[in-house]
């Protein structure tokens, strides 16, 4: 189409990141030597690596080095959008089999050019290219970044990236690793991720030299020792009842709620309300509920508030637990966590971690539960300025730091 490309170019770099994907998206589709030549041009950091990204997906085996020459030509900054956009484009040049060549050298100079970036998306990326790229000392990278992560999910991806590793290795970190998959056998998840980390475990240790099997012996043995269970931490101790707070009641002291005031409240309430247990928030938290981090793109404070003091009002199909009624007369409520032929595992209590089988058999009658699996009276424990600095915090998508 005629100025199709001049009408897409600004959208390239528009704030709005599902407008610059709609625009390179239909920039793919132009023909490419309407554009080729003005995407190695581009000025404009966030246009430029949208366009180079646009570029790497149509373009021929013999061209994708030119793409990643003009990646390294480019200055990508700190922003995080233009960087995680470079980055792909290398991602997507070495998986469809670029030859790097005498240009390796320069990617491995971005890439710790890059090694302080603070997004973890950025983080992760790196990790992926300094497998991908055989950079050097990117094993002692990787491990540093996995001995630095904060939760389970970013272990498994610093470990999942290593096992891929063909080049060389030294004994510590082989040793390392074997001791991250003992410590990993107390990872919590569905019914998969344990045969997912067996499946990793068999991988890793099967490429071992038989050298190294030889001196990691007493290592690779107790990967198959049964696994320690540390005893239960201390419960906390109680909160004593403020009151059941009410949507009227809060209402009128919402326009206190746009900002954290206090970080430490703030972080207090979100453990004693138990948010974190079962919703993300920013970088921590667990996946047993919907994702908290971009909440404030669809509710206001009202409706955040609403959804915690009244959680079933409205529950998300995807959240919606099952009631059971049983031959004997017993009826079962939970969330359906493991389905078999013969059975099914119900999950009583998300933030207890409580679940029953139930055969089949012994199940009369089924129906979605109109209850939704978070309870009650969550902030009955909390102060009017507790409560406020929860909701500022769970609007801003992230565990508030001290200031």
């Amino acid at each position: 189409m005629p100025g199709a490309v001049d009408d897409l170019w600004p959208e390239l770099g528009a704030p709005d990141r599902w407008l610059r994907h709609t625009a390179r998206v239909a920039l793919e589709r132009q023909p490419l030597e309407d554009w080729r030549e003005r995407a190695s041009m581009e000025k404009d950091p966030l246009r430029r690596s949208e366009a180079l990204l646009a570029w790497v997906r149509v373009s021929s085996a013999d061209e994708r080095v030119d793409v990643v020459r003009a990646v390294l030509a480019g200055e990508t900054g700190g922003d995080e959008q233009v960087v995680l956009a470079a980055l792909r484009v290398l991602s997507i040049a070495l998986a469809r089999g670029v030859d790097l060549g005498s240009d390796a050298p320069r990617v491995h100079d971005m890439l710790e050019r890059l090694d302080g970036h603070p997004s973890e998306a950025v983080q992760r990326e790196l990790v992926e290219l300094r497998i991908a790229t055989r950079a050097p000392g990117a094993v002692m990278h990787v491990l540093r970044r996995l001995d630095l992560a904060a939760g389970q999910e970013e272990q498994i991806h610093c470990l999942h990236a290593l096992i891929r590793w063909d080049g060389a290795w030294e004994l510590p970190a082989r040793r390392r690793v074997i001791e991250w998959f003992r410590e990993s056998r107390s990872f919590t998840g569905g019914h998969l991720l344990p045969k997912i980390m067996r499946r990793m475990q068999d991988d890793f240790v099967a490429s071992l030299s038989t050298e190294e099997r030889t001196h990691l012996a007493p290592e690779i043995a107790l990967l198959e020792s049964p696994a320690v269970v540390a005893p239960d931490a201390p419960a906390a101790a109680p909160r004593p009842f403020v009151k059941h707070w009410t949507l009227d009641e809060l209402v009128p002291h919402l326009s206190q709620a746009t900002e954290v005031r206090d970080p430490a409240r703030a972080r207090t309430a979100l453990a004693a309300a138990q948010c974190l247990k079962c919703h993300r928030l920013g970088g921590g938290g667990s996946a047993v509920g919907p994702d908290l981090s971009a909440v404030r793109h669809r509710f206001d404070l009202r409706s955040i508030a609403e959804s915690i003091l009244e959680p079933s009002k409205v529950v998300d199909p995807k959240y919606h637990s099952t009631t059971f009624q049983l031959v004997s007369g017993r009826v079962v409520t939970g969330r359906s966590a493991q389905v078999s032929s013969g059975e099914i595992v119900v999950e009583l209590d998300a933030l207890r971690g409580t679940t029953e089988r139930i055969a089949r058999s012994e199940i009369e009658a089924s129906h979605p539960s109109p209850v939704s699996p978070m309870p009650q009276g969550l902030l009955d424990t909390l102060t009017l300025e507790e409560v406020l600095d929860l909701l500022a915090a769970v609007r801003a998508g992230a565990v508030p730091a001290d200031k």
